[in-house]
């Protein structure tokens, strides 16, 4: 339930922010020891790479997003998998980018993703759990601090998910 308020107040531009400097990168090494049990229970591997990127954002906002796209990628990648993190300086602030080597997004599911209550394949959704809102949630909150969170995937690759922030 607090989910669906969270996406209430990000859509409706009701979500407070907390802006202070933040550094992707550290927030991204909190977030992968976060996982850390989940993890070594597969054999992920996880590589954090970049450099400090500072921009003035709320820290547990954006560490939500982060826990959503570490969650989705631990969930969807299998056994021996792989997951990377990086952080870089972009033209206008920062870029932070989350790939896996998962099973992979249908490309005619890929548009569809940041949809509430939208889940792909139902079959593996049901043995994941989750209500189909957290990448909503996520985009909303990229959007209220006026970022942007977009996907690319290809089908038993992976998928890489792309967090741009202003500086």
């Amino acid at each position: 339930m607090a989910d669906l308020e969270r996406l209430s107040q990000a859509e409706s531009d009701n979500l407070k922010l907390r802006r202070v400097p933040v550094d992707l990168l550290e927030l991204s090494r909190a977030a992968g020891s976060f996982f850390e049990a989940q993890r070594a229970k597969k054999k992920i591997s996880l590589e954090i790479t970049g450099s400090a990127c500072v921009v003035r954002a709320d820290p547990d906002r954006i560490s939500q997003v982060l826990h959503n796209l570490l969650s989705n990628a631990v969930k969807y990648t299998p056994e021996h998998g792989r997951i990377r993190i990086m952080a870089e300086p972009g033209k206008h602030g920062a870029v932070l980018t989350v790939e896996d080597s998962g099973i992979g997004i249908p490309p005619q599911e890929l548009p569809l993703i940041f949809e509430r209550f939208y889940r792909t394949d139902r079959s593996r959704s049901r043995n994941t759990g989750g209500a189909g809102i957290g990448l909503a949630i996520a985009r909303s909150i990229a959007a209220a601090h006026g970022g942007t969170l977009t996907a690319e995937s290809e089908p038993d690759k992976g998928s890489r998910f792309i967090l741009t922030l202003p500086g």
